[in-house]
């Protein structure tokens, strides 16, 4: 188990704000968050890289918090991979060795296991996109960590390569049986790798819990729209939508969000008439915008269903889909 006691640290003039949490051996954690909210700061405190003030982090019940980066068995893949050229795919894979005695995986065994057995002898120049990332990942993997951290692992590949690579971690987090941390800005990434999630702001956190909750029970505008609903609306024109929406000076509430797809052209709750703006056709589904005279909605629609363009559309709202949410 990983467990972090109120990490304090600074960098500058940013500080990481009394951070607590625990992720049980196997288990894998999502860190979520805009750019600059102290995301990867927080893992290279974690993995020794970085100082921090006060706090303690401690792996499976020892101690770790002063011990160096080789000494603390996590690994950290940064999202550049900061591969070395001049070295083969098995010079790489090996380089971790140097520092880290004692157990290890077996080079062509790892490589094996991860598809690039056949690369050992090659240079790093001579790979495509997907296999630099394995590569980075074996050179993590070699010194059996508890702990893998990765750092922002799709931020610069091409939609095939993040699918192919989504499918190895997963592959990985079930092979090998180890902890993962993932940082990313985007919450579907987090979903599909993730058992919990994690929201950090400004240096702190501020929401953490099981992937399902967090993901369906946004608590405001921010990872609301992170999450894709799209429909954010003033609690005082919620009277527009035919919705009373108590608007109690003293709740923290401000804003009610609507899902795209919770929104149908069927129902049995009360109607709500607009009229078709816009018509957006994805590859599986269909958006409509739709305006209501001083407020517009975007609908998610399945199938082929294509409302025409400055016809009537006419939209039923479930009230058990309302979100309530906050300014920040």
């Amino acid at each position: 188990m990983l467990k972090v006691e109120n990490i304090w640290a600074h960098f500058g003039d940013f500080f990481l704000k009394d951070i607590s949490f625990s992720l049980e051996k196997g288990r894998h954690l999502a860190i979520v968050g805009p750019t600059g909210a102290g995301k990867t700061s927080l893992m290279e405190v974690i993995a020794g890289v970085r100082p921090l003030t006060k706090g303690k982090i401690y792996l499976n019940g020892k101690d770790i918090t002063n011990l160096p980066p080789h000494k603390r068995n996590i690994a950290m893949l940064y999202q550049h991979l900061s591969l070395f050229p001049h070295y083969t795919v098995r010079g790489n894979i090996e380089y971790p060795l140097r520092w880290r005695r004692g157990n290890h995986e077996d080079v062509e065994d790892l490589a094996r296991k991860l598809y690039i057995d056949h690369l050992l002898e090659r240079r790093i120049h001579d790979l495509s996109g997907g296999e630099k990332q394995r590569v980075a990942l074996a050179r993590a993997l070699i010194v059996k960590p508890d702990v893998l951290i990765l750092d922002e692992p799709f931020s610069a590949i091409d939609v095939v390569t993040k699918e192919q690579i989504i499918e190895t971690i997963k592959y990985i987090q079930e092979l090998f049986q180890l902890s993962t941390i993932i940082i990313t800005h985007s919450p579907e990434e987090a979903y599909t790798l993730s058992d919990y999630i994690a929201i950090i702001k400004n240096g702190m956190l501020v929401k953490m819990g099981k992937k399902e909750d967090v993901w369906k029970n946004p608590e405001d505008i921010w990872f609301a729209r992170m999450t894709g609903i799209k429909n954010i609306i003033p609690i005082e024109k919620s009277h527009l939508l035919g919705i009373d929406v108590p608007n109690d000076n003293a709740s923290a509430y401000t804003h009610i969000g609507i899902p795209p797809d919770s929104l149908c052209i069927e129902g049995n709750v009360q109607p709500i008439i607009g009229t078709v703006k816009e018509v957006v056709h994805f590859p599986h589904f269909t958006e409509v915008i739709a305006d209501l005279g001083g407020l517009s909605l975007i609908c998610r629609l399945a199938g082929k269903q294509s409302p025409q363009r400055g016809g009537d559309i006419t939209l039923y709202i479930h009230p058990d889909k309302i979100l309530m949410l906050k300014e920040a």
